[in-house]
């Protein structure tokens, strides 16, 4: 008897109908790849309005047809000191995509704490390509996602201590992502919750001594770069040169399921050569959630402009 792996089935379903939130046209090809990412969820413990806005991002993406194979939370899980109540605030909704049948992954963030996040997801540190961080290469089809760890924050620091906003990959890490980037096989996007050098947000993050988006330029098999942080739905692009043989890179920044600024998460697509990610944006705000009556209309305004917007990746 022939076995047809859940990635597979939903591919081909996805060849047939649109998932929610492409849009009428938007198909996904047979051996294709539909995956969720969401980033900056700050969770705080005893419920919060950050909490019933990631609430409303999981019932989203439970009601996908078909639902993603994948969903990946780039970091900031906790709400600003990774504590332990923190992750347990939020752990049950996770949880329901993991019930769905939904592959969860992570990445962690510069309010993480990683012996705190180990504990509420124990399941997480045996999958780790790295002891002593969170490192993992999510499979997406076409296409896959290496999470890297730039906390900086020790689990051993008071627990009011926020942690440093900037990313950075310790020594052991850097070493091992200039052997594993010469080892790539497929086609790869490269993630963390921190950024690689964006002009206008803090947490950039360095590979020995030089900006990370330098390196990862230099290697055909990493096509681009996601991450967290920001809060802010901004795609940028960095390139290698001016000639004809110039390489351009794009990257990705995502928004916040609820905390502030852009509203939302966004949907991974993938076929052969080819992988687009596109805004699903709910709502804006800085720097919490207002009465209807006292929302500034530049609020709407934001998310009118947004509304649509994707970026991709070729290769």
């Amino acid at each position: 008897m022939n076995t047809v792996t859940r990635r597979a089935f939903l591919a081909g379903a996805a060849a047939v109908a649109g998932a929610e939130g492409l849009g009428a046209t938007a198909r996904v090809p047979t051996a294709g790849c539909v995956a969720v990412f969401l980033a900056d969820l700050h969770v705080r413990a005893g419920g919060s309005y950050q909490k019933e806005r990631l609430a409303r991002v999981i019932d989203s993406i439970l009601a996908m047809r078909p639902l993603p194979t994948n969903a990946v939370v780039f970091g900031d899980i906790a709400y600003q000191c990774g504590l332990p109540a923190e992750y347990a605030e939020s752990r049950p909704l996770l949880q329901r995509l993991v019930d769905a049948g939904i592959e969860l992954s992570f990445g962690l963030g510069n309010h993480d704490r990683r012996s705190a996040f180990f504990e509420a997801w124990p399941e997480c540190r045996a999958k780790t390509l790295l002891p002593g961080h969170l490192v993992t290469r999510t499979d997406l089809g076409p296409v896959d996602l290496l999470m890297l760890d730039g906390l900086q924050g020790r689990d051993d620091r008071p627990d009011r201590d926020m942690g440093p906003v900037s990313g950075a990959l310790s020594v052991t890490h850097q070493e091992w992502l200039i052997a594993e980037l010469r080892r790539l096989k497929k086609p790869t996007l490269v993630a963390s919750h921190y950024t690689v050098g964006n002009r206008f947000c803090l947490g950039e993050m360095d590979l020995f001594s030089r900006p990370l988006v330098e390196t990862l330029m230099k290697f055909p098999l990493v096509v681009g770069y996601v991450h967290g942080h920001s809060h802010l739905w901004q795609p940028d692009w960095y390139h290698d040169g001016w000639g004809a043989n110039a390489r351009e890179f794009r990257t990705a920044s995502l928004p916040s399921t609820g905390h502030w600024g852009d509203i939302g998460y966004a949907v991974f697509t993938a076929q052969p050569g080819h992988a687009e990610l596109r805004l699903v944006q709910d709502d804006y705000y800085f720097p919490s959630p207002r009465p209807a009556a006292e929302r500034p209309r530049t609020w709407q305004a934001i998310v009118d402009e947004h509304r649509g917007r994707s970026v991709s990746w070729d290769w």
